[in-house]
């Protein structure tokens, strides 16, 4: 199976109920389990949960809407059989948990430097009014180096990452060329 566009999501109410009407009623899911670095990949070729291969070629789409939790990626509609739907689903990772006081800025932006020097990904965690959570994924060194800043606590934990919840940036792309009527010219110097 070739799945080149994500159909919508299992968890929108409205997707479902027009799912469940355009397959006639009742359908059974298939799970395609993802890492989470998976999830924003243009090409990715996986086995769902019951055996079937399934290839996912979303393109440059993956970058502005990475996989999420219930992505609907195609149907299986046999005739005589109940359809099955081939649904995304993210699996938990392990992470670190990064806690730091909304009043020690400064240890905020230390932890983001460490992450940022290892070249982790960072997702933005369930914060409060007293509290900055931020997760990233488990890497011993990055665990040390957060350990020793003042101010910002570190837990290990399993959760999901979810993509939609990752901080990023794309690099501007600029392309210089020269217009056609362009020279350089080299002025003689006066003798002085």
């Amino acid at each position: 199976m070739l799945c080149t566009h994500i159909e919508g999501n299992l968890n929108d109410p409205s997707f479902e109920l027009a799912l469940r009407r355009r397959l006639g009623g009742a359908f059974t899911t298939d799970e395609v389990l993802l890492d989470w670095d998976e999830c924003r990949r243009r090409v990715i070729r996986k086995v769902s949960e019951a055996g079937r291969d399934v290839g996912i070629r979303l393109g440059d789409a993956a970058l502005d809407q990475p996989l999420t939790d219930g992505d609907v990626l195609g149907c299986v509609e046999d005739v005589g059989e109940v359809p099955i739907v081939v649904v995304a689903r993210p699996r938990r990772a392990e992470a670190l948990l990064i806690e730091c006081d909304r009043m020690e800025p400064l240890a905020l932006a230390h932890a983001c430097w460490e992450v940022g020097n290892m070249h982790a990904p960072l997702f933005r965690g369930d914060s409060d009014e007293h509290t900055v959570r931020l997760l990233a994924p488990a890497m011993p060194v990055l665990d040390r180096m957060l350990a020793d800043i003042p101010g910002v606590r570190v837990t290990k934990t399993v959760c999901p990452l979810p993509a939609d919840r990752r901080f990023s940036t794309r690099a501007v792309q600029a392309t210089v060329e020269l217009a056609s009527d362009f020279k350089i010219v080299q002025k003689k110097g006066t003798a002085s």
